[in-house]
């Protein structure tokens, strides 16, 4: 996007502080700029300096399809056991004896391993299981399964 401008919801100082309040009072808080995205300049130079030491760790790791397979296959299964064996017999005990380690349990566990699903999928998207795009989008679609909101 060399040369066109694009908006910014930095208030920089290029911009007269009237003019600011007036944007903002319109609800129209973007400010046109026609300095150039900042990210993909400083990717450029960082790639100009370091590309030998880059390219070395942008590999495919041929592990990454099993763990995440593994660990999606993981938390389905434990959504499906640890109900029925934490709530099976629960009118035979209080609310602490079977809620409180339940409760804990999805917590500690089905938190930690949404989170490593979340990761998961992060590092997928970025080819790290697969040489194709395509195949890459596979598992991250697939490791979405047992997290409740849409995210890959």
């Amino acid at each position: 996007t060399k040369g066109r401008p694009m908006p910014l919801r930095v208030y920089n100082n290029e911009v007269d502080p009237e003019k600011q309040r007036q944007m903002r009072k319109e609800n129209n808080d973007f400010i046109w700029t026609s300095f150039a995205e900042p990210h993909a300049e400083r990717r450029r130079r960082i790639l100009d300096k370091h590309n030998k030491e880059i390219k070395q760790l942008m590999i495919i790791e041929p592990m990454t399809k099993y763990l995440v397979t593994a660990v999606t296959f993981l938390q389905i299964a434990l959504a499906y056991t640890v109900p029925k064996y934490f709530l099976e017999d629960r009118e035979k005990y209080s609310w602490t004896t079977t809620w409180l380690p339940f409760v804990a349990f999805c917590f500690l566990i089905g938190g930690t391993i949404t989170h490593t699903l979340f990761l998961a999928i992060h590092e997928v998207t970025h080819n790290t299981a697969f040489r194709k795009p395509l195949y890459n989008d596979l598992p991250a679609i697939f490791c979405n399964f047992p997290i409740a909101a849409p995210y890959a």
